[in-house]
């Protein structure tokens, strides 16, 4: 198995010939959470795929942009896999093109697909899968034959099943659509299309270019939808399978997953990810779907069509630490149940309950606010793709009782609205715009916790900095989700009021102290968490000047069985040892000092930088 962990592969050129190519050949076990862009792939093999050539294992999460451009043998290209005899889930093709004009005499360019080539049978003579996937492609062209913007053909029984897709520019001259070029005895259901994409030459719905009559075993018709692009803006769209009318392209997606579970569910594939519906299809497989981020991993928005970019109902959770010393607390905390497996947050879990682990976690300061609005979805997503471990984020409550993501107490820094959140009813707020860190206006729009949540399950722990007060509105929407596990939430409350506010409730966030060393009221919290039966996993420590005191208090931490959390966000909260300081060049100073002091919890302006540096000494997992 691969493990991707969210990693990016970029800017690969290569020219290759032969049988089948890929970026890692063929596959017959598991590849996921893996980006690959800018790929720029030039090749005369017969079947060749932007990651692998030929795909007989499982393909989960993984994004691809690039151009393929096939010549010679040329015949069977994806941007994920040329040829699938296995299971496809979860993937995306976020742009670029795919060739195949220039091909020896004789040779046909058959298949072209955005995700896969052909999809077919495998040596057990069983049909395959494409499922929850998405494509976007500037360009694709052939001589001849099949292009679709999910795959090219469908053969052998296999199943192309909740997919979307828009090809902006097709030139070919035969069977052609924006889902899927040829149907030859496959099972396709909701499906969704572009009218951007011209039809091909035997269909003129533009979803399927060819649909033979030699039906699939499970439907014995192709079901998919031709949006236009205000629809794509709307979101409102009906499920092809039931006619069922959907208020949001995400709650389409879901009925339609829902469909394909009472009818069949895949031979081989098992989704772990997420929590199973009673008929054990996956309930909510909306994540993968909200684009522009797809497969359990985050897609940057950058170079996407405006089109694609429609309403994001999705969350994301901070999942962490730990507490102190009330009995209920402590049994609260002892009871929540083991993860669902094949979550990234379980790795990231794991490293936060192990005292003693010397690899990092990294958290982002309200996400990717650099090239984002701070606490923005976009923001979230830029910093799941960098591999960032937590996200934390900062809740304020709306007129009507809505808890939405912002840090001050007016929108009037961070959207083009102005006064206190308090007084402002959610409605309102979306009226208004995000801004940037630069004061340009977006068209992104203030979430709310739940959309958050949404965005973050699973992906990423969440972490509660501003919203202590607001606890049980957000944990009423945590256990909603299934998310609670996944949350950190965090302040400066004596032990006994949060042990009293758990006692409350069965199951309960983690929750962390801050504390101010150098302040009276710091020092005093410190003590009293000290002196708890069982110390929390963590504590955030801030001080402005580095002290025999805060040495003292770094290292009965440590000691202690606990996490030592620290901030290189400003100079006043890290004595100095802050990430702009690291950016000019003094990483070893900065990040280096933090590590000797203990810190195996760093909150950061600069994720990506702060994570290169840990990648180079050994300490990420």
């Amino acid at each position: 198995m691969f493990d991707g962990k969210g990693h990016t592969i970029r800017n690969v050129k290569t020219t290759a010939s032969g049988e089948s190519f890929g970026l890692f050949g063929g596959n017959e076990g598991t590849i996921k959470d893996l980006a690959v862009e800018n790929l720029a792939l030039s090749t005369a093999f017969k079947t060749a795929g932007g990651v692998v050539g030929t795909n007989r294992g499982v393909i989960d999460g993984v994004t691809f942009r690039g151009e393929i451009v096939g010549s010679g043998k040329a015949a069977v290209l994806g941007g994920i896999a040329g040829q699938n005899q296995g299971v496809i889930i979860n993937c995306g093709n976020r742009g670029g093109k795919i060739e195949a004009v220039e091909l020896d005499k004789g040779v046909k360019g058959e298949n072209l697909g955005g995700i896969a080539g052909q999809i077919s049978k495998g040596s057990d003579g069983k049909g395959n899968y494409i499922v929850n996937c998405y494509s976007w492609i500037e360009r694709v062209a052939s001589n001849n034959n099949n292009i679709g913007g999910i795959v090219g053909i469908v053969s052998d029984d296999s199943f192309v099943v909740n997919c979307y897709s828009t090809l902006a520019d097709v030139s070919q001259n035969d069977s052609f659509a924006s889902s899927v070029g040829y149907n030859k005895k496959g099972n396709v259901q909701n499906v969704y299309g572009n009218e951007a994409c011209p039809s091909g030459k035997k269909n003129p719905d533009w979803i399927v270019g060819n649909d033979s009559k030699q039906d699939g075993s499970v439907w014995a018709e192709s079901l998919g939808l031709l949006l236009s692009l205000d629809e794509m803006k709307s979101g409102s769209v009906t499920v092809p399978s039931s006619g069922q009318e959907c208020a949001s392209f995400t709650e389409a997606l879901n009925a339609g997953a829902e469909i394909y579970a009472n009818r069949r569910r895949p031979r081989r594939f098992r989704p772990n990810r997420r929590r199973p519906s009673a008929n054990g299809w996956i309930r909510t497989p909306i994540r993968y779907w909200n684009n522009p981020h797809i497969g359990g991993r985050p897609c940057p928005t950058a170079g996407l069509p405006p089109f694609v970019k429609f309403e994001k109902k999705r969350l994301k959770m901070k999942s962490l630490l730990i507490l102190f010393g009330a009995a209920a607390l402590l049994c609260s905390c002892a009871s929540q149940p083991e993860p669902a497996a094949g979550r990234r947050t379980d790795r990231i879990l794991a490293e936060l309950h192990d005292p003693t682990s010397k690899n990092v976690v990294v958290v982002s300061h309200r996400g990717d606010w650099r090239n984002w609005p701070e606490n923005s979805i976009d923001a979230i997503e830029s910093v799941i793709a960098m591999g960032v471990d937590v996200m934390e984020m900062d809740l304020k409550l709306t007129k009507d009782s809505v808890l939405v993501l912002c840090h001050d107490k007016t929108i009037d820094r961070t959207t083009s609205g102005k006064g206190r959140v308090c007084d402002i009813t959610y409605d309102s707020i979306r009226r208004c715009v995000l801004r940037t860190a630069h004061n340009q206006k977006t068209d992104l729009r203030m979430p709310t916790l739940r959309e958050a949540l949404e965005v973050c399950k699973d992906r990423i722990v969440v972490n509660i900095d501003q919203g202590y007060e607001y606890y049980d509105l957000a944990l009423a929407v945590t256990e909603e989700l299934g998310v609670t596990d996944q949350v950190l939430i965090k302040g400066k409350r004596p032990a006994e009021v949060v042990a009293a506010k758990f006692a409350a409730y069965p199951h309960n966030m983690m929750y962390m102290p801050v504390i101010d060393i150098l302040k009276p009221q710091g020092r005093e919290l410190f003590e009293e968490y000290r002196k708890s039966e069982k110390q929390p996993l963590a504590y955030e420590v801030c001080w402005d000047e580095y002290t025999p005191e805060v040495e003292a208090c770094m290292k009965r931490i440590v000691d202690g069985g606990s996490k030592l959390w620290v901030n290189s966000l400003w100079p006043s909260l890290c004595g100095g040892l802050n990430d702009d300081r690291a950016f000019r060049g003094e990483t070893e100073e900065v990040y280096g000092r933090l590590l000797d002091m203990g810190a195996t919890i760093i909150q950061t302006d600069r994720p990506e930088l702060l994570i290169r540096y840990l990648e180079s000494k050994g300490r990420r997992g």
